[in-house]
């Protein structure tokens, strides 16, 4: 199965921007977003974005619905990392990146490496 709609959280961050203008240079890949009701970071208007609250479940859940992938660019795991995997999202590239955690956990479901 092809990953064709993608969604990135985080796309007005520090690496977001570069992610979202990768794929948005790949005709293959319809790019949204999903960002926080109270960010003011601006995307190109033909980028269709999803404005949550502080990621309440159902939001984001009616975000990832049709996707294929989400992206992660956030600084730490979080709520929509659970929810993707509540929802039809075929893929989760998760970010673990920012904010050093010596006390992360890293769940292995005992497929692959």
């Amino acid at each position: 199965m092809a990953l064709r709609n993608v969604i990135i959280i985080g796309a007005g961050g520090h690496l977001g921007p570069s992610i979202l203008s990768a794929f948005r240079g790949d005709s293959q890949f319809n790019v949204s977003v999903l960002s926080r009701q109270s960010s003011s970071s601006k995307f190109p208007e033909d980028t269709k974005v999803y404005r949550v609250g502080d990621y309440p479940y159902e939001e984001v859940l009616s975000a990832f619905k049709d996707q294929d992938a989400v992206v992660s660019a956030i600084a730490s795991y979080s709520k929509c990392s659970t929810i993707t995997s509540s929802s039809f999202v075929t893929a989760l590239s998760s970010s673990w990146f920012g904010i050093p955690n010596r006390k992360a956990v890293i769940y292995n479901d005992g497929e692959g490496s």
